[in-house]
């Protein structure tokens, strides 16, 4: 059969159209499932972008952190070496004053040493003008017991 042709060639075509339909519908599907999954890697790589500029955000605002910590470091350690030389200087002044002062007390120790020799000879001629003094007046008394002796052998001698 010629009458079966045309409705195999109907069947086939039939067959063909649903094949071809199906064909289309699973393409329709994938190109949904593609649009989706697409839109979701759209969104993925938005937040990743979001994300990223966030962390560099974040990156920039700790360098610049860092930095001002280390500009105030700097301004830190400049005025601790200050101060070390500072103290260091004081120290040099200390040890020169400490030298002086030793000098001094040397000085002021001689000069002590000085006074008493001197005292001592003060003590001595003072002592000695003590004896003088008392030989002295031993022998102004002497004198005068002389003088009153020979006033009186004057007095005898004139009555005679």
């Amino acid at each position: 059969s010629a009458a079966e042709i045309p409705g195999a060639i109907d069947d086939a075509q039939a067959k063909d159209q649903t094949e071809a339909m199906e064909q289309a519908e699973a393409l329709a599907q994938r190109l949904h499932d593609l649009e989706q999954r697409l839109q979701e890697a759209a969104m993925a790589r938005e937040e990743a972008i979001s994300q990223t500029e966030s962390d560099c955000a974040r990156i920039v605002a700790a360098e610049t952190e860092a930095a001002t910590l280390c500009t105030a470091a700097k301004g830190e350690f400049a005025d601790l070496e200050a101060r070390i030389a500072a103290v260091e200087c004081a120290e040099e002044r200390a040890a020169a004053g400490a030298a002086e002062s030793e000098a001094q007390e040397q000085t002021l120790q001689q000069t002590i040493g000085s006074l008493e020799g001197n005292l001592a000879a003060a003590e001595s001629a003072c002592a000695s003008s003590v004896a003088n003094a008392e030989v002295a007046e031993r022998t102004s008394a002497a004198a005068m017991s002389e003088l009153a002796s020979f006033s009186q052998v004057t007095g005898e001698l004139a009555e005679l």
